[in-house]
């Protein structure tokens, strides 16, 4: 009889448990590898989702040697992504970055245009505040 009891008290506890180890709550998200970091940062680029695509490139910026023959673009998709969420500041210093450390990368010439995208995001803003 006592295990009869024990049983019924026992299933319904076991079913909670076994639903809330599937539940995604509980789940753990995968770390991401500076290789998915870039590749998905350029995709959410790509999105215009700013705010993930600047997260996701400064993960890879930081985790890789300056040498990549990938870093000018990534520099200057992640400058951007701060110039369109108004950090200019980091903007700044991302594009500068890209110009001074490679000098004859052809994303170099976008950074230094004068009417480079922060002139862009400039007229953007005000065209949504008018």
């Amino acid at each position: 009889m006592t295990i009869h009891r024990f049983g019924r008290r026992a299933l319904p506890a076991l079913l909670i448990a076994v639903s809330l180890s599937a539940c995604a709550v509980f789940r753990k998200e995968a770390p991401i590898t500076p290789e998915i970091a870039l590749v998905r940062g350029m995709a959410a680029y790509r999105d215009e989702r700013w705010l993930r695509a600047a997260d996701l490139l400064k993960r890879w910026v930081d985790a890789n040697a300056a040498g990549d023959p990938r870093m000018p673009g990534a520099l200057l998709a992640l400058g951007k992504s701060h110039i369109h969420t108004e950090e200019y500041l980091t903007a700044s210093s991302e594009l500068l970055r890209l110009v001074t450390d490679y000098p004859q990368a052809p994303e170099q010439q976008e950074a230094a245009a004068p009417q480079d995208p922060l002139a862009e995001a400039e007229a953007k803003r005000d065209e949504y505040l008018d």
